[in-house]
């Protein structure tokens, strides 16, 4: 990759896949639910989950967050749960909910060897996602983790100023499983893009979600 001096990751879908639906009854278990509730408590989850992730045009704060949960999950009262409660158990990066990509590793490796910068844009929390590359042993490879809390989410194109800091766009690429989010970023950007597309899906037709390259496994 001529030029390229660092690699902006997704991680979701690209390292790892997270269940938030498996996340759900993880806090339902530890808040000592009942099991009759618990599967629907999960999805209760899943749900504020869907709605934070669309969140791309405003900066995440807790207020941001705390709204999602009470339009997620309108009858959080009726489990005599507090919200904040939920918050914390969203940030808590003690929950493993991730099944991790065993090939990945080696990619990694491989690109770290050959002097690129690795740094990770995800639309979760930081302190989740290290302590998920820390898990999986990737994070001696990466230089910068940059998650959502007062930031964007992807494809704003804010969302990567920490990492870009007045360097040339062009000396980036963005690697990510999703055209709406990686794949329109670096597009507004002008930066490169790398879609890994698992699914076999075809390719976007929409000028702003084109990958420069893309990747089938």
């Amino acid at each position: 990759m001529e030029n390229i001096e660092t690699i902006i990751f997704d991680l979701d879908g690209v390292l790892w896949d997270l269940d938030f639906l498996e996340f759900g009854r993880m806090i339902a278990k530890d808040l000592k639910l009942e099991y009759s509730v618990q599967e629907d408590f999960a999805k209760q989850i899943q749900n504020i989950v869907k709605i934070m992730l669309q969140k791309t045009e405003v900066k995440i704060t807790k207020e941001v967050i705390m709204d999602c949960i009470s339009e997620g999950f309108p009858n959080l009262e009726d489990y005599k749960i507090e919200a904040n409660r939920i918050y914390f158990a969203l940030t808590n990066p003690n929950y493993n909910y991730c099944e991790n990509n065993t090939k990945a590793l080696d990619v990694i490796h491989t690109l770290y060897d050959r002097g690129y910068k690795l740094t990770v844009k995800s639309n979760w929390f930081a302190n989740v996602q290290f302590a998920n590359l820390k898990r999986y042993g990737y994070d001696i490879y990466f230089d910068q983790v940059v998650g959502i809390m007062d930031d964007y989410m992807k494809p704003n194109p804010l969302s990567v100023s920490q990492i870009i800091e007045g360097k040339d766009p062009k000396t980036f690429v963005v690697i990510g499983d999703t055209p709406q989010k990686e794949m329109k970023l670096a597009n507004a950007l002008g930066m490169k893009s790398i879609w890994i597309n698992e699914g076999e899906l075809p390719p976007p037709t929409e000028e702003d979600l084109k990958p420069t390259y893309e990747v089938h496994d």
